[in-house]
């Protein structure tokens, strides 16, 4: 039902200085400014990042790309059977018609089928540039909860989980995940993700940041679920992002048995440096439960 992720949506309190850094340490391209807010991207869909005002930082909404039409009509279906409320409103950046509903925990989901797809591959820029937007992931006091409703309403699959209810991991394509969810006590977001070819993206990532007097808070290492190399820093509104590389890849539906990985700082970081103090408590609550 579901293709893959769209794009990521948050309030910040400037988003002036926030596309500044957009560009000039992640190194994507500002493609829209409409009413204050601002779109960019890395890639050929218009929108991966939005920017919208904001009196503290929040996460506004997850933008998911429904795998046809046909599918987002049958979603509408499935949630309307369930008693779940759905809107349907233009988000701009060329997509004219998203189903927006709220999972259990909060967040906002908007599901839209054909992204427009009019933006060039390669474009001059002295950031990162990634190579895709990667993953967002959540935060929920039940994880079971929102994997739960991830699941039988819009089809995904776990890939892995830490247990006891500390994560789940969720694909809807080969790649290990798009959507994650983490404990914590309220929903909202703990970090959206973008992709680097391999180790060197994270060194060039590195050196970005030290020449702008910033740094990294975690990383380079392995993460245990999805195998893939992070490193993770706040952007200007504090708001987490992890850069990753080499993520697990899965191809069989049928054969995969998703992973039951113990809550130590090995699963963490299998190269062993242990995540900074309030690293996992980190989140960008959901804007619906801030608004006034």
């Amino acid at each position: 039902m579901i293709a893959d992720v769209g794009h990521i949506a948050l309030r910040v309190p400037d988003v002036d200085v926030c596309v500044d850094y957009a560009q000039r340490i992640l190194g994507l391209r500002e493609v829209e400014r409409v009413g204050g807010a601002a779109s960019l991207t890395c890639d050929q869909l218009r929108m991966r990042v939005r920017y919208l005002p904001g009196d503290s930082p929040a996460l506004d909404h997850i933008g998911l790309v429904a795998t046809s039409r046909g599918a987002l009509e049958e979603l509408a279906v499935r949630l309307g059977r369930a008693g779940i409320a759905t809107t349907t409103e233009s988000l701009g950046a060329g997509i004219d018609e998203a189903l927006r509903f709220y999972g259990p925990d909060g967040h906002a989901f908007a599901v839209y089928a054909k992204p427009v797809r009019d933006q060039p591959d390669w474009y001059p820029t002295a950031g990162l540039r990634p190579t895709r937007f990667g993953h967002i992931t959540l935060t929920a006091p039940d994880i079971s909860v929102t994997e739960e409703f991830l699941v039988e309403m819009m089809g995904f699959r776990v890939s892995d989980r830490i247990v006891p209810g500390i994560g789940s991991w969720l694909r809807c394509s080969t790649e290990h995940h798009v959507l994650a969810v983490l404990q914590g006590p309220v929903g909202g977001l703990h970090h959206y993700a973008f992709d680097v070819e391999d180790l060197a993206g994270l060194g060039r990532l590195g050196d970005l940041l030290a020449g702008h007097d910033e740094r990294l808070i975690f990383g380079p290492g392995r993460h245990g679920p999805g195998n893939n190399l992070f490193t993770y820093h706040l952007d200007p509104a504090g708001i987490c992002v992890e850069v990753c590389a080499d993520m697990q890849k899965i191809f069989d539906d049928e054969t995969h048995v998703p992973g039951a990985w113990p809550a130590t700082a090995e699963t963490e970081n299998l190269w062993g440096a242990l995540a900074p103090d309030g690293f996992d408590d980190l989140c960008a609550p959901n804007a619906a439960s801030i608004s006034p």
